[in-house]
């Protein structure tokens, strides 16, 4: 069972526990429904991913359940209370390097497209979140292709669409986004509770990776929470680089184990997997666990190395620069937001991202006269690409 789910996702508690105490407001939220814990008697309930600023109780006097409690797997967040805002919080979290290099790829950003930022929380039309709800598939299949990885969210991926948009109108969750123009490049999905933001479900267009979406996703959604009264920014779970980077509060989740404990074969089936449990956690603390990420990064290796030898792929592109007195003329201009060119968008962009170029300013075209080569050309540079 996943408490975070649960409660963020769905807005429900687990039945046998009485209460959520919030320790980062003190606010105390007791379960109304408790009276089901019955139909859990005969289980023993493994619950994985309690946030660390969430006490739980059980009424161990008046219920027949007890549990064990297991320090877990890392929990990153951020705790915003004692800042004014973002930048702020920058100072302290980030190192000088960190934010020039940040703020430079947001300017570049803005320099080169025309970008906008929303967070939909409270009011959207049926037609926008469907469309946001395909776009961000449509980012997480691509990006974690490219990583030869697959996505856990898209296992519940009809569950979120068919219940995330109440909770929006509800202001229990928000869809965040960056759009250029009309077209969204990063889509995020978060869920709202009391004073926490639960960073849940981020994606990007790979196209613009050049520009760091990830961290400008991070400090615009934080520079949100800070405007909206969020004083906790929730990352969850997952050892990734930018969430070392940016979290402050970075501590353990709870696993708790549930059994009846007027059951005595439920008793030492709880100690049993209470055992296993800490010598799987024991193995990952040694870098032996998990299998899988070893297994991806091997099979990655192989194909990167199978790649190289090649004769396809992104090796086999040659860029050149071109001079000031390149004519034009004969050349066809072609569209890359079509689908018959987008295989043009990711270098027209990292072109636009060297040289601070608005896509207004620049055009890409065919030459005619060539097979497979193309020019992006903007106010004072130019480039040709030549695929082999």
């Amino acid at each position: 069972m996943n408490f975070s789910f649960e409660f963020f996702e769905r807005n429900s508690v687990y039945p046998f526990y009485k209460s959520v105490h919030n320790r980062t407001n003190g606010s105390i939220l007791n379960n109304n429904s408790s009276e089901n814990a019955g139909e859990y008697l005969n289980d023993i309930c493994i619950v994985q991913y309690i946030p660390p600023y969430f006490e739980l109780e059980v009424d161990k006097e008046n219920s027949p359940f007890d549990l064990c409690k297991i320090v877990a797997i890392p929990c990153f967040t951020a705790d915003l209370e004692s800042y004014v805002n973002v930048e702020e919080y920058m100072k302290v979290q980030l190192s000088k390097g960190v934010i020039k290099t940040i703020k430079s790829r947001l300017r570049r950003l803005e320099n080169c497209f025309d970008i906008t930022y929303e967070m939909y929380c409270g009011s959207i039309t049926k037609e926008k979140y469907s469309f946001l709800f395909d776009q961000l598939e449509i980012m997480i299949n691509r990006r974690f292709s490219q990583r030869n990885e697959g996505h856990s969210a898209l296992k519940k991926w009809t569950f979120y669409k068919e219940n995330a948009y109440q909770l929006i109108l509800d202001e229990k969750a928000a869809f965040f986004l960056i759009s250029d123009g009309e077209k969204p490049i990063v889509i995020g999905l978060n869920f709202l509770n009391q004073n926490i933001f639960d960073s849940a479900i981020t994606s990007y267009d790979i196209d613009y990776a050049k520009f760091g979406l990830g961290n400008i996703a991070v400090l615009k959604k934080m520079e949100w929470c800070f405007n909206n009264g969020y004083s906790r920014f929730d990352m969850r779970w997952g050892e990734l680089a930018y969430k070392r980077l940016w979290c402050n509060a970075i501590e353990q989740y709870e696993c708790h184990i549930l059994y009846n404990k007027k059951n005595i074969v439920k008793r030492i089936t709880a100690y049993i997997v209470m055992t296993v449990i800490n010598f799987k956690i024991y193995l990952r603390e040694k870098n032996i666990l998990p299998i899988k990420p070893k297994i991806r990064a091997i099979v990655k290796k192989i194909t990167e190395k199978g790649g190289a030898s090649s004769k396809s792929g992104a090796s086999n592109i040659e860029l050149v620069n071109l001079g000031d007195n390149t004519s034009y003329g004969e050349h066809l201009v072609v569209d890359t937001s079509t689908d018959e060119y987008s295989f043009l968008r990711k270098i027209q962009y990292d072109f636009q991202y060297i040289n601070s170029e608005h896509s207004n300013t620049l055009n890409v075209y065919k030459i005619l006269d060539r097979d497979n080569s193309y020019i992006i050309a903007g106010k004072n540079k130019a480039q040709q690409i030549i695929y082999k």
